[in-house]
């Protein structure tokens, strides 16, 4: 079932890199039986990317700079494709490019992550020495009467109360009203952006889109989680600007497959047996003298094991504050004592190389991404079969986030492993070619290109309808439901 909710909106390592030996395994079916899941592996394999890669841990560690733009959602036209954390490449007019014209465009499902917004919460000091205003900002949460107009209500956090338990979190941003996390102004204008972007190709330019109007062609879904709400409705101002508000659809919590919230021990124990692989283990060695010095910094002890078993949290705090022109942080003790830039660009490289190994270099990678986001691609894989038989649903667009994205990229086994920044967009397209027996043709888009696997269906270029459908099947366990709970 789904819910309709209202609303009024690469590039790989340097050639250096080449030169460095990062162990990975041949192509592997996994899980084994050993590990208690079913053995769905006898059809699916695993098929790690090149050592040159980000997911090469010796360059995560030495180097050097940042993997990236980390400071401006703004990438020249000349240099767009390359990575943007603040705001990742996207199909644009531009770069475009169109098979022949004997095929027929006939659907496109897009999933992109929200766009730049606030760290979260759990992300953020205990004490932070840059403030952070949201004022007027929002988010709005607001109820619509069929009956009368209802008055437009927006969020403001309150702090600096005289609640005690506010002081037991810490200051964190002193004094703000922002929402951690929301979308920020600076981010809704990237969404909005990436909409007119959108638009320009299937509708200015292949004639594709429906219109507006008919909304029975078209459909937008988005999480639980309000941000990705917030960057439809922008990215919608520029999809379709004459329009004052759509539907989005959601699936309940308990069993949501866009942001997977439903219940999978197996995913669980993988995801723990991962990072407890010697791999992990080393990356985290290796790199304590970083953690030691953000953690001076951050006042954080041994108690704060959620900022020790990854650099998720750092990553995050530090790669929000950046994309929005705030500075690295200070020790509340010690003023003289920061964050420099190249401990971030350190944090920034580790963070590729964790979401490459989570999702891509371990030999548990491909079963993780295909318990997380299976039942996602057995929605999409119905509708590709639906619109290759005529179905009238022509577009529909996914609102979701990171950890979706890497799993959707980590079962389609994609060959440049990264961390997938604000705005991140994958589009499949099915296409036909006259009359043939094998005329329906699928394409995947990554940051505007055809995405490259490592995988026997190589870049994912017009692969015929019946192999990309069995490369899912063969990846998939059958039996989603009984395999999430052995």
């Amino acid at each position: 079932m789904l819910t309709s909710i209202i609303i009024g909106t690469c590039v790989g390592a340097s050639s250096a890199v080449a030169q460095q030996h990062f162990e990975v395994s041949q192509p592997h079916a996994y899980p084994s039986e050993r590990d208690g899941l079913q053995a769905w592996a006898n059809t699916s394999k695993h098929y790690p990317p090149a050592p040159d890669t980000w997911a090469n841990l010796t360059w995560a560690l030495s180097g050097p700079g940042a993997p990236g733009i980390y400071n401006s959602s703004h990438t020249p036209d000349s240099q767009y494709g390359i990575y943007n954390w603040c705001n990742m490449p996207h199909v644009r007019n531009q770069e475009y490019k169109a098979p022949g014209e004997e095929y027929k465009l006939v659907y496109v499902e897009a999933v992109q992550r929200h766009h730049k917004r606030t760290p979260y919460a759990s992300n953020t000091l205990r004490h932070e020495d840059v403030t952070w205003r949201c004022n007027d900002a929002g988010p709005y949460a607001h109820a619509r009467a069929s009956s009368f107009s209802t008055t437009p209500v927006y969020w403001q956090s309150m702090t600096g109360t005289v609640n005690p338990f506010e002081k037991t979190v810490g200051p964190g941003f002193v004094n703000s009203t922002c929402r951690f996390p929301s979308i920020t102004t600076e981010g809704l204008e990237d969404a909005r952006q990436h909409g007119e972007d959108f638009r320009s190709v299937y509708a200015d330019r292949l004639g594709f889109l429906p219109p507006s109007s008919n909304r029975d062609m078209y459909s937008f879904r988005v999480t639980n989680n309000v941000i990705t709400s917030a960057t439809l409705g922008a990215f919608v101002s520029g999809l379709y600007p004459a329009e004052e508000e759509y539907e989005a659809w959601v699936q309940p919590e308990t069993y949501d497959s866009l942001e997977p919230s439903f219940p999978c021990p197996a995913a669980s124990k993988l995801l723990i047996q991962i990072r407890q692989e010697a791999g992990w283990q080393l990356h985290l060695n290796a790199s304590a003298a970083l953690m030691g010095r953000f953690d001076a910094v951050a006042g954080l002890g041994p108690d704060d094991k959620g900022w020790h078993i990854s650099y998720d949290h750092a990553y995050d705090n530090l790669s929000a504050k950046q994309c929005h022109g705030l500075r690295l942080p200070c020790s509340a003790n010690n003023a003289t004592l920061c964050v420099p830039q190249s401990d971030a660009d350190m944090i920034y490289r580790l963070g590729h190389w964790e979401y490459a190994y989570m999702y891509r270099v371990s030999n548990r990678s491909t079963a993780f991404s295909a318990l997380r986001m299976g039942a996602w691609f057995g929605e999409v894989a119905d509708h590709l079969r639906t619109a290759a038989a005529g179905d009238k649903i022509k577009y529909r667009h996914n609102f979701a986030h990171d950890g979706s994205m890497a799993a959707i990229l980590g079962l389609l086994q994609f060959a440049k492993p990264m961390w997938p920044g604000t705005g991140a967009e994958v589009v499949i397209e099915l296409w036909k070619k006259g009359s043939e027996p094998r005329r329906d043709f699928v394409r995947v888009l990554w940051s505007g290109q055809p995405l490259e696997t490592n995988t026997p269906l190589g870049t994912l270029d017009m692969v015929p309808l019946p192999d990309f459908l069995r490369y899912l099947e063969q990846t998939i366990p059958p039996e989603l439901v009984s395999a999430c709970a052995s």
